[in-house]
């Protein structure tokens, strides 16, 4: 959006940001360009579940 000119308070604004979130990401892009993409390590402990290990519900559409 930066490249389209449009004011970082509009990003903000469309993407549903703080200001700030804005500019910390605008800076992260032109320091690292695509690496900034990828998630940074967080501490703490993994969370207890992921939704890839819920098991699936399935419908069926035949009568039991």
């Amino acid at each position: 959006m930066f490249s389209l000119g449009v004011p970082a308070k509009e990003v903000a604004r469309q993407q549903e940001l703080t200001l700030e979130a804005v500019y910390e990401r605008r800076y992260r892009w032109l320091e690292k360009g695509m690496a900034a993409l990828s998630d940074a390590p967080r501490s703490g402990a993994p969370s207890s579940g992921s939704w890839s290990s819920k098991p699936s519900v399935a419908k069926s559409n035949s009568p039991t």
